[in-house]
């Protein structure tokens, strides 16, 4: 259960209740607004060399706003899914320009890891449960109780392998009965499943998140899911059948790959200096 301490004259607002399941939250100030990428393939053509084009700020924002209209509409829409990827593209040289100068400013990771996924998709898990509100001294106190059940990918693997495991046992709640979402972080880290060949491995990952997928599809239960792969590789991770029912849970525009926004870890923790001049930056090359 999450609490969120307000003053007592602050009504119960959709912002509030945002900023309660970290929708709002997440920080931009060390994103770039223009972000190039050298690569073989790339559309743009710069300095006889060819470049993918994208802004930082605007893809995070983007993934923000889906997720609240997703948020909104989640109500009126059981079994309404929602997946968020991104994948590496390694570390690169940066530079930003001031006037007409390039400034370098060391190599970014752009490692699909630290970059807001999973915050977002805890917002959108913590935001299906049951919002109460509660008087407390002066002010108010929020609470919110979980609809569902968030594990890891591994985990939810890892419990399939116990000849008990019953899934609708496990997910039954004596405070809420019947979950309404359950969320699956890092699709793709599962490691080894106990007791399978290594040959088999893969065949049988494919199996229980078909089982897992198909009883959230019959029971309209929302599946809320991240991974460092990206879409089209998530697709073929889970596997035709799974990701078939996916296309029908998940509404278009709500499968969102936000790859090559960067990882805020390394830049928290001092390993990669933090440089102001984003916002005198007009544009950001990234050199491999």
């Amino acid at each position: 259960m999450r609490r969120l301490s307000i003053g007592a004259e602050v009504p119960l607002t959709k912002e509030l209740v945002y900023e309660a399941v970290g929708l709002n939250v997440l920080r931009l100030t060390h994103l770039a607004p223009a972000v190039r990428l050298e690569t073989e393939n790339g559309p743009i053509q710069a300095e006889g060399r060819r470049w993918v084009e994208f802004n930082e700020q605007q893809l995070l924002l983007q993934s923000i706003d889906l997720a609240k209209q997703w948020l909104s509409s989640w109500q009126r829409k059981p079994g309404q899914s929602f997946v968020i990827t991104s994948g590496s593209v390694g570390t690169k040289e940066m530079r930003v320009i001031e006037g007409s100068e390039w400034k370098p400013i060391g190599a970014h990771y752009f490692s699909g890891f630290g970059n807001g996924k999973t915050t977002i998709a805890e917002a959108l898990f913590y935001g299906c449960g049951v919002i109460t509100v509660n008087e407390v001294e002066q002010g108010q106190e929020i609470s919110i109780y979980p609809a569902g059940k968030l594990r890891s990918a591994r985990e939810w693997m890892t419990m399939q392998s116990d000849s008990t495991f019953n899934l609708e046992s496990f997910l039954y709640s004596e405070q809420l009965g019947k979950p309404r979402a359950i969320m699956i972080d890092d699709i793709g880290r599962e490691g080894a499943l106990p007791f399978i060949r290594s040959s088999d491995q893969a065949a049988e990952i494919r199996t229980r998140y078909y089982d897992l997928i198909n009883y959230c599809y019959r029971q309209k239960l929302s599946v809320i899911m991240t991974s460092n792969y990206r879409l089209n590789e998530l697709a073929t991770f889970l596997g035709g059948a799974t990701w078939s029912r996916l296309l029908e849970m998940v509404p278009d525009g709500f499968m969102i790959d936000i790859t090559g926004v960067r990882d805020y870890r390394p830049i928290a923790g001092g390993r990669v200096p933090f440089i102001e001049p984003y916002e005198r930056a007009q544009t950001l090359h990234v050199h491999v």
